[in-house]
């Protein structure tokens, strides 16, 4: 495991924003421990709305497509629960086109326009 520090997390217009670091830049099997917090945080926000800011990010693994898809269900689970990823980059992208991810999981270009989406504004 990989010694990081764990993802910043803010709140904006009825949206949980977990943004990531620059040390989250390939996140395979390795890096999940430090985001076992998402989880915990899928199981007890309110609203139940959470968007995963992946701008650092330049590489995914299959583990973490797990760990999205079991965070994903944890959320819609719950009323009006949501998750959605922003700012990913062609790999990313391409890796939840493949595992079918996109289809179940919205995706943004950017902050600003996915929290407009999921918000309360």
């Amino acid at each position: 495991m990989e010694n990081s520090p764990p993802p910043s997390v803010s709140f904006a217009d009825g949206v949980f924003v977990v943004t990531l670091g620059p040390e989250y830049s390939h996140l395979h099997e390795n890096m999940l421990d430090n985001l076992a917090l998402l989880p915990l945080l899928a199981d007890c926000i309110s609203p139940a709305r959470m968007l995963i800011d992946m701008a650092p990010v330049q590489f995914i693994g299959s583990a973490l497509i797990g760990h999205l898809v079991a965070i994903n269900k944890r959320l819609t689970a719950r009323e009006e629960g949501a998750l959605a990823l922003c700012n990913l980059n062609k790999f990313c992208k391409t890796a939840l086109s493949v595992s079918n991810l996109d289809s179940i999981i919205q995706t943004f270009d950017s902050t600003e326009n996915a929290v407009a989406a999921l918000g309360n504004n």
